[in-house]
């Protein structure tokens, strides 16, 4: 049995299929290499083995839903009414933000021909709707790949979701215009 057998891939929110790799049969090192203690004195454990119990107990959910008790959980038994920590936020929004890219690129790969500013205005808007509903905005997308910046920010604030963003729309669609940050 190879070291990974199970693959199970899930729709972001960017329409990007992901990978996630389990593993069913532990690695081949010593469990003392496979330990959290720093301590050579203290005991160690089987962070395979650790895993491998946390997930059966646990399960693994790649959706959030509600515990036995109510709580929000989602992955291994990951309480989500626990505050995040600075570097969890920093992680996921790298992982966000690399997934809007991936998302542009594969999709329009002409939006790196643009100006800082105006790649920026792409990725808030993928970052924000996704990229399944950013290629909804055919007219705009037409007039930002022509050059047609005035009527691109034109048609971004004639949609419905100016409405529904308000201010933020209005300074994306005054930095598309411009190509000057806004305030």
């Amino acid at each position: 049995m190879s070291l990974i057998t199970t693959c199970m891939k899930w729709w972001t929110r960017f329409g990007v299929w992901r990978w996630h790799r389990l593993l069913d049969s532990p690695p081949s090192w010593p469990a003392s290499t496979i330990s959290r203690s720093r301590n050579p004195s203290m005991p160690v454990y089987n962070l395979f083995l650790l895993r491998q119990q946390l997930e059966r107990h646990e399960g693994l959910r790649l959706l959030p839903y509600r515990d036995s008790l109510g709580h929000l959980t989602c992955g291994i038994g990951h309480l989500m009414t626990k505050p995040w920590t600075m570097p969890l936020v920093e992680a996921h929004y790298a992982e966000d933000v690399a997934e809007a890219e991936q998302a542009l690129d594969q999709f329009m790969s002409w939006w790196r021909k643009l100006s800082d500013v105006r790649q920026r205005v792409l990725l808030d808007m993928c970052f924000n709707l996704g990229i399944t509903k950013l290629l909804q905005f055919k007219l705009f997308l037409g007039f930002v790949r022509a050059g047609d910046y005035g009527h691109a920010a034109d048609a971004m604030l004639k949609s419905l979701w100016a409405e529904q963003v308000k201010g933020r729309a209005v300074r994306l669609a005054a930095m598309m215009r411009s190509d000057r940050d806004q305030n």
